[in-house]
């Protein structure tokens, strides 16, 4: 995240706001210059557009005449300047344009304009967005700023003692509680998330993450998007050579799917082992997404994968993985024999109450297999 803290007690502290929109990279141009100069408005008044109002009405519908000759864009940009250096010279003055990842084009331009210009504007810049996931286009912009002497801050995530206090501050609940630490295992840190998870009392995944979470998802291509629900199904992590497979993607397909897949900032890479997905709950809001007969067919298709011999150094108990995907996959011969197995593996382990738990599964599959 690019922000700044400002601690001010003046009481000519203004402070306004444009957040950039998902979705309106074509059509709707402006969208958080517009907003933030309707905050202005809402504020001090139309006068704080001064003389510059017909200019900015090509922005601000209503607002003024926009007839007559097209001054163009470097007049129109311009003109946002010239009301923020006006207001700006009256008191203290805080811009904040939000979720720059999801800037539109010209938007971006008058950001890259206003930004070059902030030597004659004495007011504070804040840029917010969320990493990664960013277009290349938004990267170089921040480059730019950078170079320019923008601050970058990095907000890291709360630790676990931080979220517990949060949650146990918001619900009331008991800080060592069971549904105190039910929400920082699921939370990560997010201090939305928090919030959010103790208000559907740590249980659902409520619908307001659902939603952030799936729009990282709903970017993806078709083969990209059929990775990511396959990665799902497979697990908290994913090994290499298992994500290809899993997905029934050619080689030569699944390298550039999972490569989108972690530049939308929905998988990262896991120390070069295999992939994990950037947030626990963005793995569950894509199984939450999931008919039931599309898990099945995955369940399947990773089973079969499973076979393949590579996987063999990816670290993983195969025998309780086979066990779990043909047991998801409802294929009751497979399921049978591989929870049997699982369930004498986990015996000879001294695991009692695994042992149980797979005899108690394959007993399910008895009876649906022809020949038990």
């Amino acid at each position: 995240d690019w922000s700044s803290d400002v601690c001010s007690s003046d009481l000519d502290l203004l402070s306004v706001t444009g957040g950039c929109v998902d979705g309106v990279t074509e059509g709707v141009a402006y969208a958080p210059w517009s907003e933030l100069l309707w905050w202005l408005i809402r504020s001090i008044g139309r006068d704080a557009l001064g003389p510059e109002r017909d200019r900015l009405a090509r922005l601000l519908p209503g607002i003024g005449e926009a007839g007559g000759e097209d001054p163009g864009r470097a007049a129109l940009f311009e003109a946002v300047v010239e009301v923020l250096h006006r207001v700006a010279n009256d008191r203290r003055l805080l811009v904040v344009v939000e979720d720059v990842h999801w800037i539109d084009p010209a938007s971006r331009d008058v950001l890259t304009y206003v930004a070059r210009n902030l030597r004659r504007l004495p007011l504070l810049l804040v840029l917010t967005l969320r990493t990664p996931g960013e277009s290349a286009e938004v990267r170089d912009l921040l480059g730019e700023f950078t170079r320019s002497g923008a601050t970058e801050l990095a907000l890291a995530p709360l630790g676990d003692a931080e979220a517990a206090d949060v949650a146990a501050l918001l619900a009331g609940w008991q800080i060592d509680g069971p549904e105190v630490r039910a929400v920082v295992a699921r939370a990560g840190g997010n201090p939305l998330f928090v919030e959010e998870l103790v208000a559907a009392g740590a249980t659902a995944l409520p619908p307001t993450v659902r939603h952030l979470m799936l729009g990282r998802v709903t970017t993806l291509d078709d083969d990209a998007r059929r990775l990511v629900d396959a990665a799902a199904v497979v697990g908290a992590k994913v090994p290499r050579a298992l994500l290809g497979p899993a997905s029934g993607l050619a080689a030569d397909a699944a390298r550039p799917a999972t490569r989108r897949a972690v530049d939308a900032g929905v998988l990262l890479e896991d120390e070069g082992r295999g992939y994990v997905f950037a947030h626990t709950l963005l793995r569950d809001a894509v199984l939450e997404e999931l008919l039931a007969d599309e898990r099945v067919a995955i369940h399947a298709g990773i089973a079969r994968a499973l076979d393949d011999p590579a996987l063999a150094a990816a670290g993983l108990d195969l025998t309780a993985e086979r066990a779990h995907h043909w047991d998801g996959a409802e294929e009751p011969a497979e399921a049978l024999r591989w929870s049997v197995a699982a369930a004498r593996e986990a015996a000879a382990r001294y695991a009692a109450d695994t042992a149980d738990a797979w005899f108690e599964r394959a007993l399910v599959w008895w009876s649906a297999t022809v020949d038990p």
